[in-house]
């Protein structure tokens, strides 16, 4: 079996920050479902649900740094949620989804230690008949042993 990535490490720790979205947790919503590209609204049974979506990746402005290469990686995590009966309650309710996402993903912005940093990028938001939804972009910048990409972060 090959050996993981650093990213593929650092897109499991993503995923798994989620988990902790509870309100008992403090958080807005009770997340029951998390799930990698996601195309369509979720069936309201998995609601909240997460999709977290790993995309662009890119050469940090340093480069390499031996015995070092710097990366970017582009993430982006969705939270879902059905929709208020009240039109009033939609923004409180976004709002608060926006923020459990951050509080979860920067809890932690090592990624469990192997990447340098999370940084919080641009929020949208979508509003359906039946569901609502938050995406909150983050930046993650992460390095590896210069031509190995599963090598060792530190």
């Amino acid at each position: 079996m090959a050996a993981e990535t650093i990213r593929e490490l650092i897109e499991v720790n993503v995923a798994d920050s989620l988990t902790v979205i509870r309100r008992g947790a403090g958080f807005s919503v009770d997340l029951n479902t998390i799930c990698p590209w996601k195309t369509s609204e979720f069936n309201p049974l998995e609601l909240a649900a997460a999709a977290v979506y790993f995309t662009d990746d890119y050469m940090a402005p340093e480069r390499r740094s031996l015995p070092f290469e710097y990366r970017y990686a582009g993430a982006t995590v969705e939270l879902w949620d059905a929709r208020p009966l009240r039109d009033e309650d939609i923004r409180p309710k976004l709002n608060g989804m926006m923020g459990d996402v951050y509080k979860a993903l920067m809890a932690d912005p090592t990624r469990g230690g192997r990447a340098l940093d999370t940084e919080y990028g641009n929020v949208g938001t979508m509003i359906f008949k039946t569901q609502i939804a938050v995406q909150v972009a983050f930046l993650i910048k992460y390095r590896f042993l210069y031509k190995d990409p599963t090598g060792p972060t530190q």
